[in-house]
């Protein structure tokens, strides 16, 4: 089961060959656009890539953007009933516009955010915990997947595992603004500045990465953490080993 902020990504493809003269900006020619699965929805669509058997439970909007999202998850085989149509919020979107010329590499230019954090009070908060409740009946694996627009929360996490967790399913955590307010998860995947600001402290050498470490295993009570370093790769700590 994936549990998280389901977010549509959406490329704008365009050509560059001048500037505007009402503004020192570029004017684009469009040429087309298309979508991918972020947030939430990478994650899903990568393990159903591998062969997993994939359920998605969180929050879109009742929009074109859901609905894309959706036949994106439907078209991977992965099972939707779990992904909900939020009363009042809209879908995340991010827009990303990428542009060059005719003869050189195109990168992006800018980015435009559209989504705000969804509500989760009374009714739906009930529905929520009702499709997760469905999806988690035969679930051996959780992966929780926060970047803040709260589809998932820590108090939501602790009121729908209750005792399943005693299950030993597995829970994998990837989490942008809370990462050290949740708990006993199997393993955990910050990046490093993700790490420094849930630990306190800025990490600049491997000293202080040690120590960030292990103070976020005994917060998150994670068997595994992983921080993922940028150039410098990744590094893994469990109970007795670092690698």
């Amino acid at each position: 089961m994936v549990w998280g902020d389901f977010v549509l990504d959406e490329y704008w493809r365009c050509r560059s060959s001048r500037v505007s003269r009402e503004a020192p900006v570029l004017v684009l020619d469009y040429e087309s656009r298309s979508v991918q699965g972020g947030g939430a929805a990478n994650a899903a669509l990568t393990l159903a890539a591998l062969g997993a058997s994939v359920q998605a439970v969180g929050w879109i909007g009742g929009d074109e953007g859901g609905r894309e999202l959706r036949r994106l998850l439907d078209r991977a085989g992965i099972d939707t009933a779990g992904l909900l149509a939020h009363p009042r919020g809209a879908t995340v979107v991010k827009t990303r516009v990428v542009a060059g010329g005719s003869h050189t590499a195109r990168q992006q230019v800018v980015r435009v955010d559209r989504g705000a954090r969804f509500g989760a009070g009374g009714g739906a908060a009930r529905r929520l915990l009702a499709a997760l409740a469905r999806a988690m009946s035969d679930a051996r694996a959780v992966v929780l997947s926060d970047y803040g627009y709260d589809s998932v929360t820590p108090a939501l996490v602790r009121a729908a595992f209750g005792r399943r967790r005693s299950r030993r399913v597995i829970v994998g955590l990837d989490a942008r603004y809370r990462l050290a307010e949740y708990r006993g998860v199997t393993l955990a995947t910050p990046n490093e500045s993700e790490a420094a600001h849930a630990a306190g402290r800025e990490i600049r050498d491997e000293r202080e990465l040690a120590w960030a470490a292990a103070r976020l295993r005994r917060t998150l009570r994670a068997t595994h953490l992983i921080i993922t370093r940028g150039r410098d790769g990744l590094t893994l700590w469990n109970r007795r080993a670092r690698a």
